[in-house]
């Protein structure tokens, strides 16, 4: 995968091989404790998105 500033759920949910359902409990975990950095996609605010620096973090706790 190429590596870029700003990753869908979708994405890492792919990259890690893990369903998409347990990649957004995490992430909203991770982003309500204020671990991992997330924002808003500006094309359809309903999606979250995951900034490159945190994928190792979400990797770690997942274990993936």
């Amino acid at each position: 995968m190429e590596e870029k500033e700003w990753y869908t759920q979708q994405e890492l949910a792919t990259m890690m091989g893990l369903a998409l359902d347990k990649i957004r409990t995490t992430v909203s975990t991770l982003s309500k404790a204020g671990v991992i950095k997330t924002q808003r996609d500006v094309r359809d605010s309903r999606y979250v998105l995951v900034h490159a620096t945190s994928v190792p973090i979400i990797r770690q706790t997942l274990g993936a």
